[in-house]
């Protein structure tokens, strides 16, 4: 599977939702990334049925099953829900919680990927050849997990350039 786009989103003013930083914000602090074994908890996979089409939703209220398009330059913390029997960019397939304790956008970025990794590259394999072969993953910023963000939103993609749609729900 190998390349794997991430966002960080951050919170918006109030009612807003989000607006992502598209370069890391704050340096390394040379604390040690917590290990994939902490107290990260998966909050899924739970099938739900997808939302509406052409509504923005912040990614962190997405649900697993859930479709979506990738907003122009792949930046934000809001997406366009989108009918999974259509053409769409991407399908939530997990979601999870971050642990307590992390303090650097380099922390989250990498306990994101670290929590979709696995997940993803198995439901990928699972699917028929040439359907998913790209993934997104979605985690806030460093402001957005102080103020409460903690949520991980791991997708597949219909291609790792984000050029091809998915036209059907995953299986």
């Amino acid at each position: 599977m190998g390349h794997q786009q991430r966002r960080r989103a951050q919170p918006g003013r109030a009612g807003t939702g989000t607006t992502a930083s598209p370069t890391p914000t704050s340096s390394d602090s040379g604390l040690p990334t917590p290990s994939a074994s902490a107290s990260a908890t998966p909050t899924g996979p739970e099938s739900t049925a997808s939302a509406p089409s052409g509504r923005g939703v912040a990614f962190y209220a997405l649900k697993t099953g859930d479709c979506f398009d990738i907003p122009p330059g792949g930046n934000g913390g809001n997406n366009e829900s989108a009918p999974c029997t259509g053409p769409h960019d991407a399908e939530v397939v997990f979601l999870y919680t971050l642990p307590r304790g992390l303090t650097t956008e380099n922390e989250i970025k990498d306990k994101a990927s670290t929590l979709c990794s696995s997940e993803l590259q198995d439901k990928a394999s699972k699917q028929p050849a040439g359907t998913a072969g790209g993934t997104y993953v979605q985690f806030p910023s460093a402001q957005g997990y102080k103020l409460g963000i903690k949520t991980v939103v791991c997708s597949l993609t219909g291609n790792r350039s984000g050029t091809k749609k998915l036209t059907r729900p995953l299986t």
